[in-house]
């Protein structure tokens, strides 16, 4: 089952090799949650593997890059930073957790 943690929207900024670009982001932080047989009721659920994923906004479009095999660090407005993937039309990956 999968449980969602946490939505994040706002204005950051995405960097890159040679980039440093002011986006809006909206990222969703979901986390497996995996079922543990037990013999009380309800069951018991153990935390799994999180996934963060979501998409950017460059806010001057021309200068959006492309997919890319490139990490790119993205840097949120509470001052987290997240590693991720561009994948083409704004998605992106994040590459593990928050930093």
């Amino acid at each position: 089952m999968r449980h969602t943690i946490e939505r994040l929207t706002g204005q950051g900024v995405l960097r890159g090799e040679g980039m440093d670009h002011n986006v809006f982001y909206a990222l969703v932080v979901e986390q497996d949650m995996i079922e543990s047989r037990t013999m009380g009721n309800p069951p018991a659920f153990i935390p799994g593997m999180k996934t963060i994923s979501g998409c950017v906004r460059v806010i001057h479009p021309s200068q959006m890059p492309g997919p890319s095999v490139e990490k790119f660090l993205l840097r949120l407005s509470d001052g987290r930073q997240l590693r991720v993937f561009h994948l083409g039309n704004g998605s992106v990956k994040g590459t593990g957790d928050f930093f």
